[in-house]
């Protein structure tokens, strides 16, 4: 996409404009976002806390590690549920001398840790049932226990649903993990349940064989859902869409030529910061400039909630014709290399025979070797002239 382009916002309607509203009002009431955290987590508690006690009963009755198993499961996902309320009341204190920019990020830390859990707690389940499947037992049910069981079943399909749903409505990681975390336990449980009728028909017992199953299965999720939240602490690429979303909104600005290098820093749920570079003509005033940058960060505010605490500006030539075929020379130089996705802020001075921009780099390049080659090949075409690069690292899709 070439800097004049614009891009009209894209009007969701239905599901997505709920969605919108909903992320708006959490945006609005931090406070409200927390309070509804707490409460879906205190929900998760008590659900888990009845299931514990109806499951481990029935397992201690019938002899059946697998209803154990699900029992325990229950209670590391009451477990889990702590956590995250923790987490919400530790990541909703004020920011601090020590902390100016707030606590956001232990509810990642808390997400990591409820990801960890289910971790384990599938680690624990395929232990047991690989020991069951050396070591048989000869399992016992009633009727009544089976009947539980089919009740939790519902119960862990419903509150996986609506955890996950509200994770997504307040923006809480730990809540979605949480909710993924319940829908697999639905699964674990409705395999127990089926293993149990198929041995009450055929004499065949199962439930280690399907419990094996089941336990790689929240395995997996479990080390999804670790790397998902490393991520958001390590630091990841913005969304596409929402990279595009911003752009359009600072694009909305008639006098915007170009808008590059964006950069999101994510301090929490909610606390997210950005750094993004303009391309404005050489003949604006520090007052235009200023009360644009205003304009913009307001609105990127009211729409993404994104803070754009910092808006670097590039001066494109408008007083010298000249620049404008070499930019375009210079540019077919860059790009001809696969290795350099962008050039942007391009100025140059003829009299004084310089010129600079930006060149956005490639991971599969040293940006260092990048620049040297090109500055070598642009002095070549431009005998003379002294070429100013800075190299710039591929941080979002408006590189591409």
């Amino acid at each position: 996409m070439r800097e004049n382009e614009r891009q009209e916002l894209p009007i969701a309607g239905g599901k997505g404009q709920a969605e919108a509203a909903a992320q708006k009002e959490t945006m609005k009431t931090p406070e409200a976002r927390n309070q509804g955290i707490v409460r879906t987590s205190l929900i998760g508690i008590i659900a888990n806390l009845f299931l514990v006690v109806f499951k481990g009963a029935v397992g201690l009755a019938s002899n059946s590690i697998a209803i154990l198993l699900d029992a325990v499961n229950n209670l590391t996902d009451a477990l889990s549920s702590v956590i995250t309320i923790i987490g919400a009341r530790a990541a909703a204190k004020e920011p601090d001398r020590e902390h100016p920019l707030g606590h956001g990020r232990i509810e990642y830390l808390s997400a990591l840790l409820v990801a960890a859990l289910g971790l384990y707690a599938g680690l624990s389940s395929l232990v047991e049932s690989v020991k069951k499947m050396l070591h048989p037992e000869t399992p016992q049910y009633s009727a009544v226990g089976l009947v539980i069981i089919a009740v939790a079943v519902l119960v862990k399909i419903l509150m996986g649903q609506y955890v996950k749903h509200r994770g997504k409505q307040l923006n809480s990681d730990a809540l979605v993990a949480s909710g993924s975390d319940a829908s697999f336990d639905a699964l674990l449980s409705a395999s127990v349940l089926a293993s149990a009728l198929i041995f009450l028909r055929t004499g065949i017992s199962l439930e280690a064989y399907v419990g094996t199953l089941i336990s790689v299965m929240i395995v997996r999720s479990g080390y999804g859902m670790v790397c998902d939240t490393l991520d958001e602490i390590l630091g990841k690429r913005p969304d596409t869409e929402l990279v595009r979303k911003i752009r359009a909104l600072i694009m909305e600005e008639q006098v915007v030529i170009g808008a590059y290098d964006l950069f999101i820093t994510d301090y929490g749920p909610e606390r997210r910061y950005g750094v993004v570079h303009l391309e404005l003509p050489d003949t604006m005033t520090v007052e235009e400039v200023d009360a644009l940058t205003r304009r913009i960060q307001k609105r990127v505010k009211e729409v993404t909630g994104i803070r754009i605490s910092t808006i670097g500006v590039y001066a494109h030539n408008t007083k010298d014709p000249v620049a404008a075929e070499m930019r375009h020379t210079v540019e077919h130089i860059a790009l001809s290399h696969a290795w350099i996705l962008q050039i942007h802020g391009f100025y140059a001075e003829h009299a004084k025979k310089y010129m600079r921009f930006d060149a956005v780099v490639d991971f599969t390049k040293s940006r260092a070797d990048a620049v040297d080659a090109l500055r070598r090949e642009i002095e070549a075409a431009y005998p003379g002239y002294r070429v100013d690069i800075t190299p710039d690292a591929d941080v979002s899709d408006l590189s591409n």
